[in-house]
């Protein structure tokens, strides 16, 4: 399922009709399921990373709540089935939902797996208003009902007041036009769910949404970030102006059988169906930005998902696929590391027996077409990358990408260029991270700090007392001894870091940071740690 770019959100929101699956990973998996399967009928739990994600009503009334560990879980469940969680079996179940959807009302906007919406307008004109519209398309979907997860429809001002009235109801509701801000402001403030954000404003007194939406935006903003600042917008009755469809293009997966033991008769064996697809694209004019390539050898299935900067072209994305068959063979699986002619080796049989190319991301080409001033790198550019990780291994060439953490250099991390880039769960960056400075990041940050030091008008090194206070105003910096010192005529700080500090035998790791301005308006961050001072990074 394509993955869409969070849009703004405006005052004016469109008016939609919104599909919600109270619990859909469990949907899926029961829809999945082959005839006979024991999860058919026996309780069913989901678990991720050892812990419970969610589990069926049957084993609730056991005691199997998410968070708990599978052991645990087991114990009180014994006779549950218990199934990993996979986000592909979300998303590859919930495809055949959007289609069904889209027979009663074109243009679906997925929201999420088990979530998706439509605008009202067009299917309450044709049905003759919301309301039979509503009806029309909860009888639809009733087919896709599970013992665990029933769907339900919701008409309101805005995805986010439609999802709201959609979790408080069996059946369909239409809430009239503005009302929604209204059934919004009773709402709880875990409704965002954001469970840091609500737990913050619950020790500030503020338990509702209407409470919340009374807050400046502003201060909002200065105090929780873009996550508050979009929280307080859907407080507020805010919402998407315009809906953008599930996928311009229809269903353009491919699957390719092949039985071979060698990347390159397996990239040659797929050539012809890639540069089909590509092709296929151009002449509706679609670019393809990600795509899910999935290997299925004898033993084994590796599912991969690939982003582009910009849009892929048929060589790109045979060298994707080769790049991943190269990852299998490195990683020691017998796939490309046995001899296929020797008869003797054990490891001959586990051959490539297909190839499927799942496009997660079809946009329109001039939505990806290079903007007046030049938004992307030329071509001979993305070429030059791209051979040399032709030369040196696609893992040789990286780039950046911003993510959580408290020091300069904690707050970034490479990517080989042209992977899909850490999700914003893994990238943690609107975690707290106390000590974190705060701001626009530095532009160059020293892989090593170097030796500075941080001197008040006498002359003496700057410190920082227990309780984070300065012994001094910070007034001369030298960054090298060979070079003169400078005049700071601006500082800011100081940010406290302390690690371990839970550990007593390990003794605290502490930083003292400061930000500073030179005579020669140059910006520098500077690290205090003991008795001494070092450049960290610089703005």
């Amino acid at each position: 399922m394509g993955k869409l770019s969070e849009p703004e959100l405006g005052p004016d929101p469109v008016r939609v009709m919104l599909v919600r699956f109270g619990d859909w990973p469990l949907a899926a998996i029961r829809l999945g399921l082959a005839p006979g399967d024991l999860a058919g009928d026996s309780p069913l739990i989901l678990v991720a990373k050892g812990v419970v994600l969610t589990c069926c009503p049957r084993a609730a009334a056991e005691g199997v709540h998410a968070g708990v560990r599978v052991r645990e879980a087991q114990l009180r469940c014994p006779q549950a089935v218990i199934r990993e969680h996979l986000d592909e079996v979300d998303e590859t179940a919930f495809e055949v939902v959007l289609r069904a959807i889209a027979e009663i009302a074109p243009d679906v906007h997925p929201v999420r797996p088990g979530v998706a919406a439509v605008r009202a307008r067009g299917p309450a004109r044709f049905y003759g208003g919301e309301d039979v519209a509503a009806r029309t398309l909860l009888e639809r979907l009733i087919d896709f009902a599970t013992p665990d997860c029933r769907p339900t429809v919701a008409v309101a001002d805005g995805v986010f007041a439609a999802e709201q009235a959609a979790a408080k109801i069996r059946g369909w509701s239409v809430v009239p036009p503005g009302a929604s801000r209204a059934l919004l402001a009773e709402l709880a403030v875990e409704s965002l769910n954001q469970t840091l954000l609500a737990r913050q404003l619950r020790q500030l007194g503020i338990g509702t949404l209407g409470r919340f939406a009374e807050l400046s935006r502003a201060e909002v903003h200065n105090r929780f970030g873009a996550v508050g600042r979009r929280c307080h917008q859907l407080a507020c009755g805010e919402d998407l102006q315009i809906l953008r469809s599930h996928n311009p293009a229809g269903d353009r997966s491919v699957d390719i059988d092949t039985d071979a033991a060698d990347s390159e008769q397996v990239v040659a064996h797929c050539t012809p169906v890639i540069e089909r697809l590509i092709r296929g694209l151009d002449s509706d004019s679609l670019v393809l930005t990600e795509v899910r390539i999935r290997v299925t050898t004898e033993h084994r299935r590796d599912d991969r998902l690939w982003r582009h900067p910009w849009n892929f072209d048929s060589a790109e994305l045979l060298n994707r696929l080769r790049w991943q068959l190269l990852d299998l063979a490195a990683a020691g699986n017998p796939l490309l590391t046995g001899d296929p002619d020797d008869q003797a080796d054990p490891v001959r049989s586990d051959r490539v027996v297909g190839v499927q190319l799942i496009p997660t991301r079809i946009v329109e080409a001039q939505a990806a077409a290079q903007g007046l001033w030049g938004s992307r790198p030329e071509s001979k550019v993305i070429k030059v990358l791209s051979g040399l990780q032709d030369r040196l291994g696609y893992r040789q060439v990286r780039v950046v990408v911003p993510q959580g953490g408290r020091l300069a250099k904690d707050r970034r991390t490479w990517v080989p260029f042209g992977t899909a880039p850490p999700t914003p769960q893994q990238r943690r960056a609107e975690q707290p991270w106390p000590g974190r400075v705060p701001g626009p990041p530095p532009a160059l940050v020293l892989d090593r700090p170097t030796a500075a030091r941080l001197l008040d008008a006498t002359g003496e090194p700057v410190r920082v007392d227990e309780r984070g206070n300065p012994s001094a105003e910070p007034e001369i910096l030298l960054l090298d001894p060979r070079t003169p010192a400078r005049q700071v005529i601006a500082w800011a700080g100081p940010w406290v870091v302390r690690e371990r500090w839970w550990d007593a035998g390990a003794g605290t790791d502490r930083l003292d940071r400061f930000q500073v301005v030179d005579e020669l308006q140059q910006a520098w961050l500077l690290a205090l740690v003991g008795d001494g001072c070092w450049l960290e990074a610089g703005y």
